[in-house]
């Protein structure tokens, strides 16, 4: 319990940043996609979002998973809401270039994407209190 503690509050802590590399290369590749469909067909393949898709959630597992362990729980809620839209987009879309499936992907990397800055955030407030109080204010 304690290793998790100490993980959770470093201050570059990779889990997080590499969470948000990969969940931001995923909102690009998502955006970028319909353009380039033509031109890079490997980017474009089923193959490759699946991939990307399980690497992003497992990424943002385990970062919600140690925010939780460590007592913050504020992570959870854009994890949730990201694997809700993962959820809706294989339920409901209909493929590339339905527009439903353009917003739920939108709404899944973001909320991926704010689980690891929420993480981040929590974790550098850990390690230097002082950093996260809010300024005083002029009496």
């Amino acid at each position: 319990m304690e290793l998790v503690k100490s993980a959770r509050a470093e201050p570059g802590r990779w889990i997080d940043r590499l969470g948000v590399v990969a969940s931001t290369a995923c909102l690009v590749h998502c955006l970028a996609t319909p353009l380039v469909v033509a031109s890079l067909p490997l980017v474009a393949g089923e193959r490759f979002e699946g991939t990307l898709s399980a690497v992003l959630v497992a990424l943002a597992s385990l970062s919600a998973g140690l925010s939780w362990l460590a007592g913050d729980r504020r992570p959870l809620v854009p994890y949730v809401l990201g694997l809700a839209a993962l959820a809706l987009r294989l339920r409901l879309a209909r493929g590339e270039g339905d527009p439903l499936d353009t917003l739920l992907v939108l709404a899944a990397a973001s909320g991926m994407i704010v689980t690891h800055v929420l993480g981040l955030r929590a974790a550098r407030c850990r390690s230097a209190a002082s950093a996260c109080e809010a300024p005083a204010r002029p009496d």
